[in-house]
């Protein structure tokens, strides 16, 4: 693992319709305007991987091989093994962003106002 920690935030433009017009079908053609590296928050020695945010999303850094691995995992595990451990990952998701203070989060009345167009 390297020795430090980083976060990166890349704002990403598409092309626009003239241009992927001449670009290849399933392209990745794009230009990335801003790219930015912050240091991460202490690492959690109980995790095993290097975690990283990217666009607002957490990411793992894992060896290829280990990622080799889950893969294949995945591919020869019964329907039910996969269904549990969603259901184990959405909980611990959701137990983090408990943890983490439910940013986000909206009080019932507002998220039934906005539903009911704010007059009710």
């Amino acid at each position: 693992m390297p020795c430090c920690s980083v976060a990166v935030s890349v704002s990403y433009a598409p092309v626009s319709a003239s241009q992927r017009a001449v670009e290849p079908a399933g392209s990745m053609s794009g230009t990335v305007e801003l790219m930015s590296v912050q240091p991460a928050r202490h690492p959690d020695p109980a995790e095993p991987y290097e975690v990283i945010h990217l666009g607002g999303e957490a990411a793992a850094i894992v060896p290829l091989a280990e990622l080799r691995r889950l893969r294949a995992v995945e591919r020869h595990a019964p329907p039910e093994a996969l269904e549990e451990a969603e259901i184990e990952a959405t909980l611990a998701a959701h137990d983090e962003w408990v943890a983490a203070g439910c940013p986000g989060a909206r009080s019932h009345e507002d998220v039934m106002a906005e539903l009911l167009g704010g007059d009710q």
